[in-house]
């Protein structure tokens, strides 16, 4: 310092002060950079994401709480699916965690892809997607193009982008989500591709139907809402819409809704936006033997294309399962009703689960099968109109 402050021609605590005051300068450089750096990342990483399509979510803190120890684990699982039936809120459950761990930056980056074609609008429309991904190949481009720091490979290649990918995500610790993974025509490809991908970095996936058997892929069946969830959900809805005699009802005066559709938001939700037009009992009527544009729309958006995937046995077992009562049935049960023989229907109802179609419980001895509530009612009055 004394050499420094002879060549300046200054006095040595002078030069001491100057080499403080900018310090103090640059760690304030340093810090406005850093904060805006990572205003710059929540900004792109919220970017990603869609609007949120749900005013608030219940019913969800169990799942919530157990998806983020799992996902913010240095271990193993590396690959979370969420899977069931459409209308569920698989979307809105990965939303709420990316949101969470974004605000409490939780990872060093984020990613986003959508596999979906068409989206279910509360009005009861169904609008098709705008150049919808459709091959693994376009999820790990748009991937790439969200995620590498750098120029793509020039012509693109598959290959070259998930090798870039894959220095990027070992480098930093990303969550990425990719939704409606059921659309996806070749889904089998995509898993090893993801495989290439993980530690550190995680995925979280959803999907209407279970993902081929992979070690690295975990599981994690979405269940309806409870009966008291489900009414706070209209509750909600109602109030949100400005429907206050509805929002004020009874438990009493709700539970036909419940009964009728059981725990699917989707159609709980459907539900409350159609009594602007119509009287609850009304709506619900329509619900039940099928009636109108609306719900229409609601079965095809959540069953058809799983409906048009099934083979004639299969069909045969699903059409079967609105004779089981609501708590379940068991094999022999079905077997006894459905008309096909053992090795068929074993076979069916294996596609049926995978397709989150029919439910499954399995305890020590025995196995019960049983479907949702929207799913009965489909299958006694939609099926009838598809048919014809």
């Amino acid at each position: 310092m004394l050499k420094v402050a002879h060549q300046l021609n200054m006095a040595e605590p002078t030069v001491n002060r100057k080499q403080r005051e900018a310090l103090e300068a640059m760690v304030q450089l340093l810090t406005s950079a850093e904060q805006n750096a990572l205003v710059e990342q929540h900004s792109h990483a919220y970017s990603l994401l869609e609007l949120p399509t749900y005013q608030q979510l219940v019913g969800i803190e169990e799942n919530l709480a157990e998806l983020e120890a799992l996902l913010t684990s240095s271990a193993p699982p590396w690959v979370i699916v969420l899977q069931g039936m459409g209308g569920l809120g698989k979307t809105a459950l990965a939303d709420q965690i990316m949101r969470r761990a974004i605000e409490d930056r939780l990872f060093d980056g984020f990613g986003w892809v959508s596999v979906r074609q068409s989206i279910f609008a509360l009005d009861g429309t169904i609008h098709a997607v705008n150049n919808p991904i459709r091959t693994a190949e376009h999820v790990i481009e748009q991937l790439a193009r969200q995620i590498v720091q750098g120029p793509l490979p020039v012509p693109y290649q598959t290959e070259k982008a998930l090798s870039l990918l894959q220095q990027q995500l070992e480098r930093q610790r990303y969550l990425i989500t990719i939704d409606n993974l059921e659309s996806l025509a070749d889904i089998e490809v995509l898993i090893p591709y993801l495989s290439r991908l993980v530690q550190p970095s995680k995925f979280l996936l959803t999907s209407r139907q279970s993902l081929p058997d992979a070690p690295q892929v975990f599981p994690q069946q979405v269940q309806p809402l409870g009966q008291q969830d489900a009414l706070q959900l209209v509750r909600i809805e109602a109030e949100s819409r400005n429907l206050p005699a509805l929002a004020a009802a009874t438990d009493e005066h709700l539970l036909p809704i419940y009964t009728l559709v059981g725990g699917n938001p989707l159609a709980l939700r459907l539900v409350v936006g159609q009594t602007h037009r119509h009287p609850l009992m009304t709506v619900l009527d329509d619900l039940r033997i099928a009636r109108g544009q609306a719900v229409d729309h609601l079965y095809t958006f959540v069953y058809r294309r799983a409906w048009e995937t099934l083979t004639q046995r299969e069909r045969q077992a699903f059409l079967s399962m609105p004779l089981t009562p609501p708590q379940g049935a068991d094999f022999s049960y079905l077997h006894s009703v459905s008309g096909l023989d053992e090795v068929m229907l074993h076979d069916a109802l294996e596609t049926l689960i995978s397709l989150n179609l029919v439910e499954h419980r399995t305890g020590l001895f025995e196995s019960r099968y049983s479907i949702h509530s929207l799913t009965r009612t489909f299958l006694l009055e939609q099926i009838v109109r598809w048919q014809r």
